[in-house]
């Protein structure tokens, strides 16, 4: 794009803080702060490729939009944990292959286990047969009812 270092790592920098804004209302500011402060270059090639797309890129329009605002990724982690303690470094790619089945059984097996005591689970029951208590708890999950 044909500017200095300098220039470049400001882009650079504005460019993350956008990635990382909390909400929209930040997003707006920093892009402000974007437009005074990088070269016309920089800011036609962001507009074209990136501003449009805010929502799929920048992490807090993106959470609030699709994760409820969550933005934790334990799943991700504990898969990664569990495929590390099984395959090594030096896994050549049939073992790899064979021990993430291995992992995704495992998995999968756990939350059938999980799912089974659930449906073990008898809850107790504090109120009389054919009371509207009774009655509006069968409508209900058992959850609801609970609460």
């Amino acid at each position: 794009m044909g500017i200095t270092a300098g220039k470049r790592f400001v882009a650079l920098d504005m460019i993350q803080k956008l990635a990382y804004a909390i909400c929209a209302a930040q997003y707006n500011r920093l892009y402000d702060q974007l437009q005074k402060s990088v070269p016309a270059t920089v800011l036609k090639y962001f507009d074209d490729n990136w501003h449009n797309i805010r929502a799929e890129w920048c992490l807090g329009l993106k959470f609030a939009s699709s994760s409820f605002m969550n933005s934790m990724n334990n799943r991700l982690e504990r898969l990664n944990g569990q495929l590390k303690e099984v395959i090594g470094r030096e896994t050549s790619l049939e073992e790899f292959i064979d021990k993430v089945y291995i992992v995704l059984n495992s998995l999968w097996n756990e939350h059938d286990h999980r799912t089974a005591l659930q449906f073990q689970k008898v809850p107790t029951v504090s109120h009389q047969p054919g009371s509207s208590e009774d009655l509006y708890s069968q409508l209900l999950t058992t959850y609801a009812a609970s609460q």
